[in-house]
């Protein structure tokens, strides 16, 4: 009896620290990677930065197109009174020449305008890589922790038929039967509510991957331990090529060209016109004309305008950087921490936590230990297991967390 509650209760574990399929019945299997690419293919976040990327793309093809050419039709000698002249009509091409550099600087700022959102659309989708990540991760460590509770609760099962044979031969008192029946309802709501998050959980990956099947995925992928190779200095230097920093500069590097742009606003454009006299055949006309900027007010403004915007950027820039690297560290410093009781996990409290239980079972049987003993150790064992794979969790959500730090000011991966 005692090898079989124990081999029970070690399958239990197994089954907990495993993949398997959940407790409702799943019509479609979804691994991490499929996942990932759905939503990338689906998310509204996603569609809408590549829908700025080509609205920016837009921009720049317009800010790089020249003026266009003006069809002018001039009457001259119209009567003015009771005055009569030679009346004349001339036909003529007009075009704004500007002032050499001005379109340069407006094909410069297009062409940041460009990159900042192509950046930005890189910085979404990793952001929404990263969420579904974690979102199908929490699914993952819900089913589990179903699946634990429930390997729970058959060996809890089993003791309480034990102490009920025992109870019938006079070797057990009724109350350690009350005592696993107390038990088994406890953990019976535990695994209802467990149940109820696993479903929350599906949900909000569903909605990640932007699907309208209502079936349960079997999620394929474990929620394992995945080594921490990268040292803190590498994961700082990929800060540096990090997209929202690098659509961050892009922006930057726009306003600079508009404050150059800005600048030159002072000085004045040129016009052009060819006119064909109709007459004079031979006779061509000629117009030229130079912008006069008088007023200073509007120039003035632009310049204060654009050199704010520059400042601005510059800030948000160094102010992002700087949350960046603090964010790093402590998350990486947490990432270490939760290795370690990884480790400390799977090398000796599990293993103890299993030693103990079976020695409890085999003392129970021959009268040796009390049942208050058992259900302690019991729910001590289920508490290990659950912290365990609780731990696990936040471990692989840091992962998650250290590829995308910098692209979103409040990632909020951690769902608890």
């Amino acid at each position: 009896m005692v090898k079989r509650i124990f081999l029970s209760a070690l399958a239990g574990l197994l089954t907990a620290l495993a993949l398997g399929a959940p407790s409702a019945a799943a019509d479609e299997s979804l691994s991490l990677d499929q996942a990932v690419s759905l939503a990338l293919a689906r998310n509204p976040a996603v569609l809408q930065a590549g829908s700025r990327l080509e609205a920016a793309r837009g921009r720049s093809l317009q800010l790089a197109a020249r003026p266009n050419p003006e069809l002018a039709l001039s009457a001259e000698g119209l009567p003015l009174g009771n005055g009569e002249g030679e009346k004349e009509i001339s036909l003529g091409v007009l075009q704004l020449l500007e002032f050499p550099g001005k379109r340069a600087l407006r094909i410069r700022a297009g062409e940041w305008d460009e990159e900042a959102a192509a950046a930005d659309l890189e910085r979404v989708r990793t952001v929404t890589a990263a969420r579904t990540e974690a979102a199908y991760l929490d699914a993952v460590y819900a089913g589990e922790v179903v699946r634990a509770l429930e390997a729970a609760l058959a060996t809890l099962d089993e003791f309480r038929t034990l102490a009920a044979a025992k109870f019938k031969v006079g070797q057990a008192s009724y109350l350690d039967v009350v005592r696993s029946r107390l038990e088994l309802l406890r953990l019976q709501n535990d695994i209802y509510e467990a149940r109820r998050d696993h479903r929350a959980r599906l949900t909000a990956l569903n909605i990640l991957v932007g699907t309208e099947n209502e079936a349960p995925f079997a999620l394929t992928t474990p929620l394992d331990f995945v080594p921490l190779t990268r040292s803190l200095e590498e994961w700082r230097a990929g800060l540096a090529r990090s997209s929202s920093l690098r659509s961050l500069e892009a922006r930057r590097r726009q306003a600079e060209a508009v404050l150059a742009l800005a600048k030159k606003s002072r000085l004045p454009d040129l016009g052009a016109g060819l006119f064909y006299p109709s007459k004079r055949f031979k006779a061509w006309g000629f117009e030229f004309s130079l912008a006069l900027p008088i007023g200073s007010a509007a120039y003035r403004g632009a310049e204060v305008e654009a050199a704010a915007a520059l400042a601005e950027a510059e800030t948000e820039f160094r102010a992002r950087r700087l949350r960046a690297e603090v964010l790093l560290r402590r998350i990486y410093a947490d990432a270490e921490t939760l290795a370690e009781q990884l480790r400390v996990f799977e090398g000796e409290v599990l293993v103890e936590v299993e030693a103990s239980l079976e020695t409890a079972l085999a003392n129970y049987e021959f009268g040796r230990a009390e049942a208050l003993d058992i259900l302690d150790l019991f729910r001590s064992g289920q508490d290990v297991r659950l912290e365990y794979l609780r731990a696990l969790r936040h471990y692989r959500v840091a992962l998650t967390e250290l590829r995308t730090v910098g692209e979103a000011e409040e990632l909020a991966l951690d769902g608890e």
